[in-house]
This record gives C-alpha cells, sequence and structure tokens, in this order.
C-alpha cells in the first residue's frame, strides 16, 4: 500500500501595474500612498471602491515608490481606500471617472498604534455580526485582515517559483510490530495570478457546500490565512473570546459554529505578531463531525522584494490519522513542509 499525505499547497503570486495607454472606453485612476512626511508607502494596499453597490472592488498593491494605477476603469464615480497595517485606513474624495482620460490622486496617511487593551478571557466565540460586542478582538481582527488583503492583491499582481519540499512518514501496522515508509518531495512551483481569483472563488464555493475536504488519496487541504481571514470564514466559523499574548504574538483561536456528522472541518489558532499584526503561525486541528483526527502548523515568514517586505508561508508539520477504516493497517501519518527559495519575482499583467 502506498499512499502519501499532500498539504494543500499555498501558492501566492502578484503584479505591479505599469502605465498603459488610456482606452477609449475607459478611463485611468493613478497616483501614490505616502506617509504623513511624504514617505512613499510601498506595498500598502489601495482598493478602488465603485459608488455602484454592484460595482466590482478592484484591490492593488503600491509599487516600492508608492505608487499605483489602475487601468480599464469603467467610467462612473468611485473611492480609494488605503490600508497598511499600523496606519490609519484612509479613504479619497469622490472620483469621477471619464472615458480615455486620467484621474490623478495622492493618498496620505499617518501610523496609528493598535492597543489591545482590556482584554477579558470568556468561553463565548463571535461570528462576523457579532464581533464588535468584544472590541479587542475585532480591532485583532480588523489589522489581521489588512495584511491578508494585501497578500490577495500580491497573489494577483506578481509571477515567481518557490521550492516545496516535503518529508512524509508513514506507519503501518505489521504483524504485531510496525514498518515506516518514508518519502520526499521536492517540486519547483510557478505562481499563477491569472488565474488566481478563479480558484480563490472555486474553493469559497466548495467549502460553503462541502466543508474541508479529506480528499481520497490522502490530501490534507490546508486553509490560507486569506481564507481564515476573510468575512466569509466568520458566518460558518466564530472567534474565540480568549486572547493571549505569548512570545510576542497575540494568539486567538477559531472554530466551527456547529459540527456536522461527515463534514470535515477546522478548528484552531492564529498567531500575529504584537507590532506588525502580520501573520506569524496558523495552527489547525481537523474534525470529522466532533472527532479529531489530524493536525497541522504553518508558520510563516518574511520575503524580500524592492522597497519591502511580504509575508509568505515558511514550514509546517503535519501528523495524525486519517479517519475511517479505509486505509487499512495505517496507524500514523506525519511529516514537514518546507517553502523556500522565494525567486525571480516579476510583475505579472495588469488585470482589469
Amino acid at each position: 500500500m502506498r499512499t502519501l499525505l499532500l498539504l494543500g499547497l499555498i501558492a501566492f503570486s502578484a503584479v505591479l501595474c505599469f502605465p498603459a495607454a488610456a482606452q477609449e472606453t475607459a478611463g485611468v485612476v493613478e497616483g501614490r500612498a505616502v506617509g504623513a512626511d511624504g514617505t512613499p508607502l510601498s506595498y500598502a494596499l489601495v482598493v478602488l471602491v465603485p459608488q455602484d453597490p454592484e460595482g466590482r472592488r478592484r484591490p492593488r498593491l503600491t509599487q516600492p515608490d508608492g505608487g499605483f494605477r489602475f487601468e480599464n476603469v469603467r467610467p462612473g464615480e468611485y473611492r480609494l481606500r488605503l490600508e497598511r497595517i499600523g496606519f490609519r485606513t484612509e479613504s479619497s474624495p469622490v472620483l469621477r471617472v471619464e472615458a480615455g482620460r486620467a484621474v490623478v490622486h495622492e493618498l496620505r496617511s499617518v501610523p496609528q498604534p493598535v492597543e489591545i487593551a482590556g482584554i477579558v478571557a470568556d468561553g463565548s466565540c463571535f461570528t462576523l455580526d457579532r464581533l464588535e460586542e468584544r472590541p479587542y478582538l475585532a480591532a485583532l481582527w480588523a489589522e489581521a485582515q489588512k495584511n491578508a488583503e494585501a497578500r490577495r492583491a500580491f497573489e494577483r499582481q506578481y509571477r515567481y517559483v518557490y521550492t516545496l519540499r516535503q518529508e512524509t512518514v508513514q506507519t503501518f501496522a505489521r504483524g504485531t510490530g510496525e514498518t515506516e515508509q518514508r518519502d520526499t518531495i521536492v517540486q519547483h512551483i510557478a505562481s499563477d495570478p491569472d488565474s488566481a481569483e478563479a480558484r480563490e472563488e472555486k474553493r469559497y464555493r466548495q467549502r460553503r457546500a462541502f466543508g474541508i475536504q479529506w480528499l481520497g488519496s490522502l490530501t490534507l487541504d490546508l486553509p490560507e490565512d486569506r481564507e481564515l481571514l476573510s468575512d466569509g470564514f466568520l458566518r460558518d466559523h466564530c472567534l474565540e473570546g480568549r486572547v493571549q499574548r505569548v512570545a510576542g504574538n497575540w494568539e486567538f483561536g477559531f472554530r466551527p459554529v456547529r459540527l456536522r456528522r461527515g463534514r470535515i472541518d477546522v478548528q484552531g489558532t492564529i498567531r500575529v505578531d504584537t507590532a506588525t499584526f502580520r501573520v506569524t503561525a496558523l495552527t489547525f486541528e481537523y474534525l470529522n463531525g466532533d472527532n479529531p483526527f489530524m493536525e497541522a502548523t504553518v508558520r510563516y515568514g518574511d520575503f524580500e522584494v524592492p522597497g519591502g517586505v511580504v509575508r509568505l508561508p515558511h514550514a509546517g508539520t503535519f501528523g495524525g490519522r486519517p479517519p475511517g477504516r479505509r486505509w487499512g493497517r495505517l496507524k500514523q501519518v506525519s511529516g514537514t513542509v518546507e517553502y523556500a527559495d522565494y525567486r525571480d519575482l516579476r510583475p505579472a499583467r495588469p488585470t482589469p
């Protein structure tokens, strides 16, 4: 029997937008994001928000010089929103976009330290509509979300390559003893910004319909930080009211609102740095109904890019036993995953 546990690969990518000729049927919105002293805010998130409620928001990461550019913008009214961890969120006045013309606007923000005070540990769990009942929890969530949104924009704006190395150990019952099977996989993976949005939407629909999947050939589906830090996640999961400060990190837990028999789900802990509010680690416990059967941890690190850093997965561990009897003599699966050598960073083509 030869089986293999694969952690769901976390693929990231990105794109800086470069000037292009304005189309006659569309306009351009561009500008710079700077601090109060005029210092460029590199790799900050700028969102083009249509005033039309049916319109689609468009995120962009700023370039190293703080510049940003939205092309192929349909005529209409929009606002720009600037978000960066540790800075006050800023919105522009309403900007009117006309066909064949460029709108230029500077976004300026000031540092805004986030203080998490008055923490009260309790056993309650809060979905999105109840989060404001615990201001400290809402503040943590909002700051961590900024990084997740910036990562989402990064995925759609850049291409790069990274190396995935996975070591897996499977333990089988053999007579009165045990035997081990070890496997090593090394893959060089190229990001795919062109399909990033479609893949994310497909994953969201699958999650809502089927939960976290334990796939046929021992494939462990690993949620990403962007997924856990989305408003959609807190519709059927909740954040625990207990927040701890441990070794320079805020730690807060999450769990399903309700457990369903025959549906795989996760509960666990999100760790964010107390100074930057960037994710440092995610810990998962996989549940088959109310029965835990597997654990996994992913640790994050900083990837240097021109003009700044981006927080990406660095390493992970996993271990447990798959649920059910179908795996025969397999008693235990464990292993490590390393995400390394992020390289060949380059802009992808601008997306509309």
